[in-house]
């Protein structure tokens, strides 16, 4: 059987990696971190909930790792709030953003 030839894979900088994410991403995370602060529950406790390291959360809320839809719905789980809720207020949030920023 042949080899392929290897490439060098170009993997982006964190910076870059930021960037590539939406504002409303970004915004998406600012409520997620919110509300687990205002729930008092700590990256660690998410980080059980979620079955994966507290780093997992960590380069989560540092726009490094993008958040499935199923850990979605467990963070909020974890922070005791009704994933529809916090989804149709994130929708409002979106909506606030000026049309330049937003994703169309």
């Amino acid at each position: 059987m042949a080899r392929l030839p290897s490439k060098s894979i170009n993997r982006p900088s964190a910076q870059q990696a930021r960037s590539r994410f939406s504002d409303e991403y970004g915004l998406l995370l600012q409520r997620l971190i919110e509300a687990r602060l205002k729930a008092g529950v700590t990256q660690e406790e998410i980080a059980r909930h979620l079955g994966k390291a507290q780093s997992h959360v960590s380069l989560c809320e540092n726009r490094d790792r993008e958040i499935s839809i199923i850990d979605l719905w467990k963070w909020c789980d974890a922070i005791g709030v009704v994933m529809s809720d916090f989804i149709k207020q994130f929708e409002a949030d979106v909506q606030q953003l000026p049309k330049s920023k937003k994703h169309t």
